[in-house]
């Protein structure tokens, strides 16, 4: 919770530049939940939820980003 701008900086760049993730990596569902997850941590809710509604949309078995967004509703 301390660097969170450069945690989301991080995240948007791999959101952004990623077509295909390598064998390995995070999924881009992940990145968009972690990304979700530093946004509730600064407090931007909207953005929040938005971010963990398209992760649910990429993955729709992701239950820890199912369990988060329902939290945050």
């Amino acid at each position: 919770g301390v660097e969170l701008p450069k945690a989301e900086a991080y995240l948007k760049k791999y959101i952004n530049e990623t077509k295909e993730p390598e064998p390995d990596s995070p999924i881009i569902a992940g990145a968009h939940w972690s990304l979700g997850l530093v946004f509730e941590k600064e407090g931007r809710k909207a953005e929040a939820r938005s971010e963990l509604e398209t992760a649910v949309r990429l993955k729709p078995d992701f239950e820890q980003a199912k369990r988060d967004l329902k939290r945050l509703k």
